[in-house]
């Protein structure tokens, strides 16, 4: 099993430059799409206010990877059709849990350090 942890980039400038009510719509708008996009084995679940853990069952690391890559695909489709006043982009972690030998934490700082690698990139983008 492969879990991928995603954080909403930028999410606390939503909710300050629009509102929560907005801010809101938000989060159900990538619960929505992030259940559309994953398949029929995998489970996503909202983890906190602006994270979300996509668990992938019967997938190899190279399949995880293409379908991380297509979210990202999918989101910057989704901003141009849906014209929204804010765009909506993730930073993501992706860990093997691997079985017995490791506990749910472990897992979970898994995700949450590759995850925070991805966010820093993103951070110095905007930077540039």
């Amino acid at each position: 099993m492969y879990g991928i942890m995603m954080d909403l980039n930028l999410f606390k400038k939503i909710n300050d430059t629009y509102g929560h009510t907005v801010g809101d719509d938000a989060i159900r708008t990538v619960s929505r799409l992030l259940s559309q996009w994953a398949e029929i084995t995998d489970t996503v679940i909202r983890f906190a206010g602006d994270e979300f853990i996509i668990l992938c069952l019967d997938r190899s690391q190279d399949e995880v990877t293409a379908f991380m890559e297509r979210i990202r695909e999918n989101l910057i489709a989704y901003n141009e059709t849906e014209k929204k006043p804010y765009e909506l982009s993730f930073s993501m972690g992706c860990a093997k849990h691997m079985g017995e030998n490791q506990n749910l934490d472990d897992f979970l700082r898994d995700m949450d350090q590759m995850m925070y690698q991805d966010k820093e990139k993103f951070r110095r983008t905007l930077c540039r």
